[in-house]
């Protein structure tokens, strides 16, 4: 057995043999560098290997290195100046160097070229590619700024700005797509955005070319980020994988920048896998009531699970995306009442067995009022003297009443849950409190909007044919009840005010909420008094400008 000693860099343990006396780590840096002064290294104040060289690379061949950028699973990204052409780029190189196989290399190299014939003003642009002292690199724009996935720190992203960003992506990948390369990989991380707004792709390491039939990648491989790949990528189906593929890879993008967290996530990458298989999203309008119904409708057609379902390109979806932004009617149509029946059956098969015995229940009592309804007509028609004569028209008119009186607890009914559901309260007793008065309300799901228009249509109706009644009595027998037909008229009423209010919401919900145009002239006041740090100023300028706010 060779004897052990420790590498004089990081002062790990080493085996006698290992090249040129040093640690794997020590080695790449080592091949990093090209000057012999720096070819020593101090050891470590704790005499532990750090993850990171100590040490601050200077110059790789052309380029000087200014700094670490990011790293993953297989390359390294650091912001470098290129000598010659004195320019700021992005310099990647495999993480491995000199230790990498084979296939790395030619994986590294597969990228430099999928993304080198690509010229979008949203794809980030390839420089040069090269290999220096054994080591592959290839060269980038520099894109200052951050990524998307930064700007989720904060939260969700501006329903608008979270539209114009994906669209912009869907009309790059569609570009993409006409030059027959296949990203794999798109989600938040991989988009930067620089300090004008301006968004770019990056990242494509694991890109396949769409005819490309044998490729780096084998069948039955997994590549990309669990919770944005499609069904279809996760299982390793490489022959199903196709443009498809990233328009569901654009809609978890979305999801993300409009809920504040993928589609599909757990504890572990299987787990995760295991959701994007047989689970369906959750709806993101649950995630963020304030969401416009036709944007989660294109967000959840870009998640179906066949592929076939979804977009048939992204600029498909590009192109619903503007229709949104433009407010003209998209063209995705929101998933059936049936289809969410049948999804929802499907995982719960103990529920059709249930369906089924109440309704074999309700059926058989249907069947035994029908028999005694024949026996109580064969009743009557053999003692016709025993049959109760017809009430005149006012008796009848004001045994409505009681109708009234219901309609009025379905109103209170309707209201009541309409006002919890809106103020997100957790009980009934918190609607009258003083928080309740003061808390401004939201909009409320569509199953409550939906039950609650109901209540009113029924009220509406039973205020009309109350009506009638009541005019068909006074025209033939001259009687009138006040209280009656006030009851009915404010009955209306309310079913009515609330009927309205329910269709204000959701055409808000459908095409959004009205943003104010501001003026270039106030806008640059506001701009001034916030960089002035002058809150109020701003605050009083913008209720000026957009009177109610």
């Amino acid at each position: 057995m060779s004897p052990t000693n420790t590498c004089p860099q990081c002062q790990q343990p080493l085996a006698a043999d290992a090249p040129a006396g040093l640690c794997p780590n020590c080695l790449l840096a080592a091949g990093l560098r090209n000057t012999p002064e720096e070819e020593t290294l101090p050891p470590t104040a704790s005499g532990n290997a750090a993850p990171a060289p100590p040490f601050e690379i200077r110059y790789f061949g052309n380029y000087e290195i200014l700094g670490e950028i990011a790293r993953g699973g297989m390359g390294v990204v650091y912001q470098a100046r290129q000598i010659n052409l004195d320019r700021v780029v992005a310099l990647k190189m495999i993480l491995a160097g000199e230790l990498a196989t084979t296939e790395d290399v030619q994986r590294f190299h597969f990228e430099a070229q999928a993304a080198a014939n690509l010229k979008h003003p949203n794809i980030v642009g390839i420089h040069e590619v090269g290999e220096h002292e054994g080591q592959a690199y290839f060269s980038m724009d520099y894109v200052e700024g951050q990524s998307l996935a930064d700007l989720l720190t904060s939260g969700p992203l501006p329903v608008r700005q979270a539209a114009d960003y994906v669209k912009l992506l869907a009309e790059a990948v569609h570009y993409a797509h006409d030059c027959g390369t296949l990203h794999r990989d798109l989600k938040p991380r991989n988009v930067l955005v620089d300090q004008e707004g301006r968004i770019q792709i990056t990242d494509f390491g694991v890109a396949k070319r769409l005819n490309d039939t044998a490729g780096l990648t084998a069948s039955g491989a997994v590549v990309g980020t669990p919770s944005y790949m499609p069904p279809e990528q996760a299982t390793g189906k490489q022959n199903e994988i196709g443009p498809a593929s990233d328009v569901y890879s654009l809609g978890a993008v979305l999801y993300e920048l409009l809920t504040g967290r993928p589609p599909f996530y757990a504890a572990t990458a299987v787990g995760t896998l295991l959701q994007v298989l047989e689970n369906p999203p959750p709806q993101p309008r649950n995630l963020n009531p304030d969401l416009p119904e036709d944007l989660e409708t294109i967000c959840l057609k870009c998640l179906e699970k066949s592929p076939q379902l979804r977009y048939s390109s992204a600029q498909e979806l590009a192109d619903d995306l503007d229709r949104f932004l433009s407010r003209a009617p998209i063209h995705a149509k929101p998933v059936s009442r049936a289809r969410h029946v049948e999804s929802w059956l499907r995982r719960r098969p103990w529920t059709i067995v249930a369906g089924g015995s109440l309704a074999i229940l309700l059926l058989l009592g249907v069947v035994y009022y029908q028999f005694q309804s024949n026996q109580r007509l064969a009743f009557q028609h053999a003692h016709p003297n025993l049959i109760t004569a017809d009430k005149p028209r006012t008796a009848t008119a004001e045994h409505g009443y009681e109708w009234v009186l219901l309609g009025w607890c379905g109103l209170i009914f309707a209201q009541l849950i309409y006002r919890e559901k809106a103020l997100r309260l957790s009980g009934w007793r918190q609607s009258f409190g003083k928080s309740a008065w003061e808390t401004k309300p939201r909009p409320v799901s569509r199953r409550v909007r939906l039950t609650c228009a109901a209540i009113c249509c029924l009220n509406l109706a039973l205020g009309l044919l109350l009506s009638t009644r009541l005019i068909d009595a006074y025209v033939w027998e001259g009687s009138r009840s006040f209280p009656q037909i006030a009851a009915v008229f404010f009955a209306c009423w309310w079913a009515l005010s609330l009927l309205i209010q329910l269709a204000r919401e959701s055409i808000s919900l459908v095409y959004g909420k009205a943003e104010p145009d501001l003026d270039e002239k106030t806008l640059a006041e506001l701009r001034a008094a916030v960089q002035a740090g002058d809150q109020f100023a701003a605050i009083r300028l913008y209720r000026k400008a957009v009177p109610g706010a």
